[in-house]
């Protein structure tokens, strides 16, 4: 099984665009994905991480 890492901070929507992209383009699974991210400013990620349930979410 591939394990992709992904890491962002302060870009939540540019994360949902490139997961949008990963899953469609590629044979790549949600639970193949982890995302390392960290929030600074009062920028949100709940909204993306409702949009994929199965990723796996780390702060």
């Amino acid at each position: 099984m591939p394990s992709i890492i992904v890491f962002s901070k302060d870009r939540p929507m540019q994360l949902h665009g490139y997961l949008e992209s990963l899953l469609y383009f590629s044979d790549a699974q949600e639970s193949d994905i982890t995302v390392l991210y960290f929030e600074v400013n009062g920028i949100d990620y709940s909204r993306v991480i409702k949009a994929f349930p199965s990723v796996n979410w780390a702060s």
